[in-house]
């Protein structure tokens, strides 16, 4: 796949479970909202328990529930939820016009001095926007993440991208997330797509679950994938284009494509890749990077 089709890439949606759709709202400590699948959760509960409840899931729950705050969310095909530091709610449609007309009635006007106008699909996408720039500041600044037909389409980068914790054993408020890269991908897509982000912006997957770039894909600014369990760069070794730097430092990359085109230094240190190679020989296979190689 030598031409990156952003078009049919958002399209195909192949970035999304259709049919595993968003099932649970968690707020751990106040701060972090996390979006569930049942796959999700259920993965969460059983690391939850083998490393810190002794194997009980049951712990696990109860722990959600009582000392943070775990919703159950219904299947509707419009779904808006917001959070602050010590809440969570959520809102429900049957069609995008219901859903800008509930959210201007029941949201906008009670939590927040935003308006809207235009058209339907205008207000619809002014909404979006602002879930996109939303986050948690006390009890008064909400985070808020739009689902539509089991997809998230926007929200906070950090709430979007929803992945397993593993929860520090001396303490409970100690808490390290990996963000679903996958899904930041998908989001950075979609908004140069629409215009909503200029071509030129960087993309950052550092520290985030994703194992693959795709083929083809053209980066604007800078492209980060430092610390991912990413192995061919890009997927199926073929073209990847970065105007910028590339850094993927401390990655699982083993390979590179030999047609990728980087405008700015790539920076391989610590990977399976710079450990079998030297400087001047990645050099020699990659003539596509203009700047400096590190490894």
């Amino acid at each position: 796949m030598d031409h990156f089709d952003l078009r049919k890439y958002l399209a195909e949606g192949r970035l999304y479970e259709e049919n595993d759709p968003y099932k649970y709202a968690f707020l751990y400590d106040g701060e972090e909202l996390n979006i569930f699948t049942q796959q999700d959760f259920d993965d969460y509960v059983e690391e939850m328990a083998e490393d810190d409840f002794d194997g009980n899931k049951k712990d696990v729950i109860k722990w959600m529930k009582n000392d943070n705050i775990l919703e159950k969310l219904p299947n509707k095909p419009y779904l808006f939820i917001f959070a602050n530091d010590e809440s969570i709610d959520y809102l429900v449609a049957n069609t995008k016009e219901e859903f800008i007309e509930i959210l201007n009635s029941d949201y906008f006007e009670d939590f927040s001095e935003d308006s809207f106008e235009g058209d339907s699909d205008e207000m619809f996408q002014q909404m979006l926007n602002h879930a996109n720039n939303s986050e948690i500041s006390g009890d008064s600044g909400f985070a808020e993440v739009v689902i539509e037909n089991g997809k998230i389409i926007a929200g906070p980068s950090d709430v979007t991208g929803i992945s397993k914790k593993s929860v520090n054993t001396r303490s409970k408020k100690s808490v390290n997330t990996r963000r679903d890269g996958e899904v930041m991908l998908d989001v950075y897509l979609r908004q140069i797509y629409r215009g909503e982000l200029s071509p030129q912006a960087d993309l950052d997957l550092s520290n985030t679950i994703i194992k693959d770039i795709p083929a083809g894909m053209e980066v604007g600014g800078n492209l980060y994938i430092d610390n991912t369990d990413i192995k061919e760069l890009p997927w199926g070794l073929s073209t990847l284009f970065v105007q910028g730097n590339l850094s993927a430092s401390n990655s699982k990359v083993t390979t590179v494509s030999k047609k990728i085109k980087v405008g700015g230094d790539l920076n391989l240190t610590n990977t399976p890749f710079s450990k079998k190679y030297s400087k001047e020989e990645i050099r020699q296979m990659l003539p596509g990077v203009k700047g400096d190689i590190l490894v």
